[in-house]
């Protein structure tokens, strides 16, 4: 699993890099709009995603997102967009597995490398905007639950992606407890 994000300044040294970055979340791109072909015809949202359109209004600004990337050898399996804010919230307004790999565990497991590295960063929360109909198998598969009213203001203050119609829901990101030895011990809640 990779974090990645497009690249538009060229620089001679990271030219290699950039084209790699680049071709990678093109790719993402195009899966996602196969996912999702609604939201590409009203002025691309994941375009603005992608690129990191940004705003000085903070409702439509989508500037500061990364490409996460799950790949088998060089095939990208799926991807997913995630903002985050600070240690209290990351945003993933899209998560998306191509057709041909669906109902595999694929989004499973891009979503435990996430929360891997959310533990290494020290993010408290992955927050969601969920549809209702899917709200049961995001609580049942994936272990999110309906934001606390305190949460939900929270919430509301910052720039983060929502559409109509669909409720904001979290996971509390475990906290990894380390013995003096550095080897993992426990889990626990933050």
């Amino acid at each position: 699993m990779s974090f990645t994000r497009c690249f538009d300044g060229i620089n001679p040294h990271h030219q290699t890099r950039k084209v790699e970055c680049n071709s990678k979340v093109a790719v993402a791109r195009a899966i996602m709009n196969k996912i999702f072909p609604s939201i590409v015809n009203k002025r691309s949202l994941i375009d603005s995603v992608v690129f990191n359109i940004g705003s000085n209004i903070n409702q439509i600004s989508c500037g500061g997102f990364h490409t996460v990337i799950l790949e088998k050898g060089d095939e990208i399996i799926s991807v997913a967009f995630i903002r985050i804010h600070g240690i209290n919230f990351a945003e993933m307004p899209f998560i998306c597995t191509r057709e041909e790999y669906t109902s595999q565990g694929m989004c499973r497991l891009l979503l435990k490398g996430v929360e891997s590295t959310f533990q290494d960063l020290g993010v408290k929360r992955l927050i969601i905007p969920a549809v209702p109909k899917l709200k049961r198998f995001w609580a049942n598969k994936f272990g999110f639950e309906p934001l606390q009213p305190s949460e939900a203001k929270e919430v509301r203050l910052m720039n983060m992606l929502t559409f109509h119609d669909t409720c904001i829901m979290k996971k509390t990101i475990l906290k990894r407890n380390l013995d003096e030895r550095g080897s993992e011990m426990k889990m626990t809640r933050r």
